[in-house]
């Protein structure tokens, strides 16, 4: 990012009615942020009022930085510059605490792991120490004042804690499975629980617990043969209730289930293995955990469909939840809201919805559906957040195109905030809500990728624009040549997957009747495509589906 601004926007980028200027989103960032594939920012969380993001700053090579935001231009500003690379830092790991933000970051270079804090209220990270190492320090957990994390030492995996106060390193365990590096950890009792394997062995190992208390290791329950070199395991922990995702060597991925004894750890089901279950990285996430129960989004192991699940800790009780006469929810992300359990979800194939726990039968219920936002195809709900006691999302409109959206639960209280007025797309997402301002990042005609706040109060109405016209597609199911036709003319045109990210998209020198498109590199799937031609608003329409 070249320069931090310094005076408040006199001009807004939102084209809404003058009388509703002074709720127009701020421009934190202006001229300085690139995109993070189609976010301007990945949220990182928030600390004292202060809301936390890293960012890109798109010159040759990509800046990588950490920046802080209070939700105006003079207290948005860069706190740490984690180097470039083309792609997201792989080796970035954070976690937020009561007072610190600390990360740790790995040189593959030197072989070095940097472990930093940023404490509340300070205006800059600084660093605790450097550790000579094999790999990246991994799954940050801070307890009381002290940070603890699994490195890579010498082919073996290395449990450790930091104190945040003096910066003192202790080594709580040893294990020979070092592939365990990417296994998580996950606060229980008055320790932390992670699953880890023996000294001196590659494959055998269990679920450990560290008391912090009585400074001890041991064993909760040994799972034989357990492989940690093709799956990223997750942890989840609610009272004595230790759920996890894993894999054991010559079986099934599944979901497993601990009460903190031998006896009582179990495999619950058998799951076809993600190829990167923890989404935590995006804050909202797939896996929740709801008055004792696990839910989640996963596959049977015997198909190859998305689906909710539940789990009370029993075989019986891990089942998969599905809206009646419907086809597999999809579900994306999970949020409370007034006590409650919602997500956001795809029903079938282009139909976004939002649905909720019914806490009487345990069952989803449907509260929105791609009738409610309008006509034609609806997708997106990557980012869920609850705002000024209403839901808010990102979801893809033909009216609208993706905008954010604002919600009370109910069709009649679901609006639209459209920042680019009409079916163009402004590709909100990445909320965060700190002391009742919405922090989002957002793209418009005048800003590109851009962190914005808005203090909500005022949303616009559903537009009355002219309907989508069907946009011929031949041959459809797509090739690797796709050809595409609309009578009046194409001025531009939009390819876009199912989450509503833009993958190509072309502004023809003259309106054409007929634009021929390369599609040979996409993989099998369903994709939308729009275009736009000379009448003012007028949008078309078609699915692609590529075999």
């Amino acid at each position: 990012m070249n320069k931090l601004i310094f005076t408040l926007l006199s001009a807004f980028i939102l084209l809404l009615p003058v009388s509703q200027q002074a709720q127009t989103p701020l421009d934190l960032t202006p001229g300085t942020n690139g995109s993070f594939y189609f976010d301007g920012m990945v949220r990182l969380g928030q600390m004292d009022g202060v809301f936390f993001y890293l960012s890109k700053r798109t010159v040759s090579p990509i800046i990588w930085e950490i920046w802080r935001s209070d939700g105006s231009s003079t207290g948005t500003y860069r706190l740490h510059n984690l180097g470039s690379g083309d792609s997201y830092p792989d080796y970035f790991r954070y976690t937020f605490g009561p007072n610190y933000f600390a990360f740790a970051t790995f040189d593959d270079n030197t072989y070095k792991v940097d472990l930093w804090k940023v404490e509340k209220g300070a205006t800059s990270a600084s660093k605790m120490k450097t550790l000579s190492t094999s790999g990246s320090a991994n799954n940050l957990v801070q307890l009381d004042d002290k940070l603890y994390y699994n490195v890579y030492v010498s082919s073996a995996f290395s449990l450790q804690r930091i104190d945040l106060k003096t910066a003192e390193v202790e080594e709580l365990g040893k294990f020979g499975n070092f592939f365990a590096q990417e296994t998580a950890i996950a606060p229980y009792k008055t320790g932390i629980a992670f699953l880890a394997g023996p000294s001196g062995s590659f494959l055998n190992g269990g679920l450990y617990y560290w008391d912090s208390s009585a400074k001890k290791l041991s064993q909760i329950a040994p799972l034989s043969t357990v492989n940690f070199a093709y799956t990223k395991p997750d942890i989840m922990v609610d009272g004595n209730k230790i759920f996890f995702f894993h894999r054991i060597a010559g079986a099934k991925y599944g979901l497993y289930f601990s009460d903190g004894t031998a006896a009582g750890t179990k495999k619950l089901i058998d799951l076809t293995e993600p190829e990167e279950f923890d989404n935590s990285l995006f804050r909202n996430r797939s896996i929740v955990l709801h008055k004792g129960k696990l839910y989640f989004a996963s596959k049977l192991s015997t198909t190859f469909r998305r689906e909710l699940y539940v789990s009370d800790g029993t075989t019986e009780g891990t089942k998969p939840l599905r809206l009646l006469a419907e086809r597999p929810t999809d579900p994306r992300f999970f949020t409370l809201y007034k006590g409650e359990l919602y997500f956001t979800g795809i029903w079938g194939v282009e139909a976004f919805g939002l649905a909720k726990i019914n806490e009487q039968t345990g069952l989803p219920q449907t509260l929105i559906d791609g009738k409610t936002l309008g006509t034609g195809n609806s997708f997106g709900g990557f980012s869920l957040n609850v705002f000024q006691d209403s839901l808010v999302f990102n979801a893809f409109r033909d009216k609208f195109g993706n905008e954010l959206w604002i919600s009370n639960g109910t069709p009649q209280g679901t609006r639209c905030v459209d920042l680019v007025k009409g079916p163009g797309s402004s590709e909100a997402a990445s909320f965060e809500v700190i002391d009742n301002k919405l922090f989002f990042t957002a793209t418009t005609p005048a800003t590109g990728y851009e962190v914005f706040v808005w203090e909500g109060k005022k949303t616009t109405g559903l537009h009355d624009l002219p309907a989508p016209r069907p946009l011929r597609v031949f041959p459809n199911p797509i090739q690797d040549q796709t050809l595409i036709e609309a009578p009046e003319g194409i001025e531009r045109w939009q390819l876009l997957d199912l989450s509503g990210r833009v993958l190509a998209s072309g502004v023809p020198a003259t309106p054409l009747k007929q634009i021929p498109l390369n599609t040979a590199t996409l993989l099998p799937g369903t994709y939308f495509l729009q275009a736009w031609g000379k009448v003012p608003g007028q949008l078309y329409r078609a699915t692609l589906v590529k075999p």
